[in-house]
């Protein structure tokens, strides 16, 4: 049974809506950098950006690189940062 090529279009013209959507849609990220641009200086907004931006880049390698697969190997290493996470998150609050 051979299926066209045209039977993938469908699915694939979807995704791209959705996500063409959600890229151009602000997000959290932006309203905060906005907020601080507008309410503190452009250099606090610049920073904001920056650090979204290297957190950004920083997820994506983490996984690319497949870090599902070193915590598998190393569950304490998983474990210590979920600790280093929320004591992180407790201090924010």
């Amino acid at each position: 049974m051979e299926m066209s090529h045209l039977s993938y279009a469908a699915p694939l013209l979807s995704l791209a809506l959705l996500w063409t959507v959600a890229v151009v849609t602000p997000g959290p990220n932006f309203f905060n950098i906005a907020q601080l641009a507008a309410s503190q200086s452009k250099r606090h907004g610049v920073v904001a950006a920056l650090g979204v931006a290297t957190g950004t880049v920083l997820w994506g390698l983490a996984g690319g690189l497949g870090i599902k697969s070193l915590f598998s190997a190393a569950p304490t290493l998983y474990l210590g940062f979920k600790i280093a996470g929320g004591c992180y998150l407790i201090y924010l609050d």
